[in-house]
């Protein structure tokens, strides 16, 4: 470590420091073993975050002078190595990026690293006087920059100190965190945990996070990929989740994953501890099922023979609603050690008492995300665009409302709160959406339409005069198509599952999207107007997503096999696919595959003059923008060169667009005598571009404007979680 002599600095990202003076790398405290080489390439690459590390500095650093005739092999050593300390993986980087003969590239965050502690000094003298070694000036400087290091979350050791009264005082303040942007609409993606202290959430990135508030930054539990729906143990001590088919348990300060119980069904529906910490109950949307919270078989606890399940209201149509029985809380002793309240319905959900040993069940009105505060009330999330939370008075002897339901706070959800009274929950309105039109250099231009709780994949009308989005209402993705002139919509599907992908027939009269209300996930067909039922276009048990319509109108394009969809983490059948449905003599569509690989192959876009066919491919180990020509399929193009995601062609057919990371880059090809990419130019960065692959965004028909959603207020990707710290407090003296 001759780099660092002399040194005593400590780099922290996430849970890790690397301590560069011992060559040592802890994870939340713990040492965890690795060699001193890859040691000095991890410290290369965290000294320069961000930025492309090339193999011939690494060379120079480790290995200065010397012929090392094995540095290739040395290297990838060394980097495998790293990522088996850091959990992390070449084919989905979170720490450290391989740019093929490039280099390395550290990605995720880097705190400043932190300085040596200070040397004792000699007594003061008589010239230093009371000012001491360091001129006053520097001691400002420094106080002031501490002082600029306070976040939200470290508030709370000023919350939590000492009170002259076993009461907390009334006091508020905001936690900014990445949630995840996939919808759950049967579970939290946020949670607090019963002794107040720290929240569990499920991060951007899929994972589940803690965030204690005597710290300034959360840290990730390892191995908790795709979690939903966090739970807390009522010690405090564990965190429930769901992940890859399984409920699952892990200590609040991280460690080895158990399993408490598998999962019959994908979408997971929510589960809660019982009060004594003994067992789990969770749901599967028609039943609720025990297990051990240790681990073990679950067993059927509700509904049985003598109890059925209550029914939920019907529908804004007209139509039965589905009887979805989803996040099941359990309530104090008091009442019983073996009662909960769950929601039931789907569109329009009630709150509903269960006692378990007895079968008996007591309805209390209408709303979801249910949370028992220990000053007499249940707190909900209100039904609404933009729900309010509200808080019901409740009886815990006789198990029925003891008095009027108030609101405690607007524009909320996902609520839940501590044994101590300290509230949390999603501020909605900051987590809500519009569409934006942005420039070439993304500048904000005016956008279409008032915001909404989620926006996905818009695609304007051939004519440019509308858009079809994906959005959340009701508690329910569906399709809407807007008019970008007037402001007005139609909704364009109204089915309990989800809905996704609108893609507009070239003449604006059909709209093809994917929809999952087959219990798989095939291609439905409708008139954009809405004034004709849906057909059904493709059947089967797998995933296939729409992604474009041929400008003759006879081809509708699509993928199927996707991995990133099977609980296993792979095609079922071992591929994945691109095909396309042609339209025949007799105005039906026959599918045609066009290429099929053992590799992921998504978002396939055909040129506006039919020859080429852009789409994704991870055949290299991430995904890249290929072409390849059409319908033939002979000879392929790699397009993109540091990865890519959401492809769509200009209209003029010179110029294809996709996202690497956060950027638009726009690249110019030409057609004429065969095909010829130039090299891509960034557009503009933008927040939500995010993970996406298929496109979540669309070029206007000139090629000038870009639309695509936004934070409501801004481009932020974080979401608000307000903390209310003793919220009854406000409310006494009114009740």
């Amino acid at each position: 470590m001759a780099g660092n002599a002399g040194k005593n600095q400590s780099i922290r990202f996430g849970p890790f420091v690397a301590d560069l003076h011992a060559g040592e790398l802890l994870k939340n405290g713990r040492r965890i073993p690795l060699q001193e080489q890859p040691f000095q390439v991890l410290a290369a690459l965290i000294e320069r975050p961000g930025e492309v590390v090339a193999r011939e500095d690494l060379r120079e650093r480790l290995w200065p002078g010397q012929p090392f005739v094995d540095f290739d092999q040395g290297l990838n050593t060394a980097i495998n190595k790293i990522r088996d300390a850091l959990g992390d993986s070449a084919a989905n980087p979170r720490f450290v990026e391989t740019l093929p003969r490039r280099g390395y590239r550290f990605t995720f965050p880097v705190d400043p690293p932190e300085p040596p502690p200070p040397i004792a000094s000699p007594a003061p003298t008589a010239t230093e006087g009371r000012q001491g070694p360091f001129p006053l000036r520097k001691t400002v400087v420094a106080l002031a920059g501490a002082c600029l290091l306070l976040t939200g979350t470290s508030m709370y050791l000023w919350l939590r100190q000492p009170q002259p009264s076993s009461e907390l005082p009334l006091r508020r303040f905001a936690v900014r965190a990445p949630l995840t942007r996939n919808l759950r609409p049967f579970n939290r993606r946020a949670s607090i945990s019963p002794d107040g202290t720290s929240i569990a959430f499920v991060n951007d990135d899929s994972r589940l996070w803690v965030w204690r508030f005597d710290q300034d930054q959360p840290y990730p539990v390892e191995g908790s990929e795709r979690a939903a729906g966090p739970f807390w143990s009522p010690d405090s001590k564990m965190i429930g989740f769901a992940a890859g088919g399984g409920l699952k348990r892990v200590s609040a300060t991280g460690g080895a994953i158990g399993q408490i119980a598998g999962l019959r069904t994908i979408v997971f529906f929510g589960a809660a501890w019982s009060v004594d910490g003994q067992a789990v109950v969770f749901s599967d949307g028609q039943q609720l099922n025990e297990a051990p919270a240790g681990g073990g078989t679950p067993r059927l606890v509700f509904p049985g023979k003598s109890s059925p399940l209550p029914l939920p209201r019907p529908r804004s149509d007209g139509k039965p609603d589905r009887g979805y029985l989803f996040n099941p809380q359990f309530l104090p002793e008091e009442a019983g050690r073996r009662v909960i309240v769950f929601s039931v319905g789907f569109e329009s959900s009630q709150l509903v008492i269960l006692d378990l040993g007895t079968g008996r069940t007591e309805p209390l009105g209408v709303g979801r995300f249910p949370s028992y505060s220990t000053t007499g009330h249940l707190l909900f999330q209100s039904e609404a665009d933009f729900p309010d939370i509200w808080a019901q008075p409740l009886s815990l002897k006789r198990l029925t409302p003891a008095g009027s339901a108030f609101r405690i706070a607007r524009n909320g959800s996902e609520v839940s709160v501590s044994a101590d009274g300290t509230l949390a929950y999603v501020d909605s309105l900051e987590d809500s959406e519009r569409l934006v039109w942005l420039d070439r250099a993304g500048g904000r231009l005016a956008g279409p339409g008032p915001p909404r709780l989620r926006l996905h994949y818009p695609a304007i009308s051939p004519d440019g005069k509308s858009v079809a989005v994906e959005t959340l209402q009701e508690g329910n993705l569906d399709l809407w198509v807007n008019d970008i002139a007037r402001g007005s919509r139609i909704r364009l599907t109204a089915d309990p599952a989800t809905d996704l992908l609108p893609v507009w027939s070239p003449d604006g009269e059909w709209i093809a999207y994917t929809s999952g209300r087959t219990g798989a996930y095939n291609i439905f067909l409708r008139r954009s107007d809405a004034s004709a039922e849906d057909e059904v276009l493709t059947s089967g048990k797998g995933y296939q997503r729409v992604s474009d319509w041929s400008a003759d109108g006879q081809r509708i394009l699509f993928y199927e096999g996707d991995a990133y969809f099977s609980r296993e983490g792979r095609d079922p059948n071992g591929s994945s696919s691109l095909q396309y449905l042609e339209r025949n003599a007799t105005g039906g569509w026959d599918a045609h595959v066009f290429l099929r690989s053992p590799h992921s192959l998504r978002a396939p876009k055909l040129s506006p003059d039919g020859k080429r066919l852009a789409y994704l491919s991870n055949e290299s180990g991430r995904y890249e923008l290929h072409v390849r020509p059409f319908p033939q399929g002979e000879g392929q193009w790699v397009v993109s060169r540091n990865g890519a995601a959401q492809p769509r062609w200009n209209r003029n057919g010179r110029e294809l667009f996709y996202v690497e990371r956060d950027t638009l880059m726009a690249v110019p090809v030409q057609t004429t005598g065969g095909f010829v990419a130039g090299p891509p130019a960034p557009l503009f960065t933008h927040p939500n571009f995010g993970l996406w692959l298929d496109p979540n965004y669309d070029v206007s028909p000139g090629g000038d404007r870009f639309l695509l959603p936004e934070r409501f207020g801004g481009g932020e990707a974080a979401s608000t979680l307000r903390v209310v710290q003793n919220w009854f407090a406000e409310f006494r003296t009114a009740r």
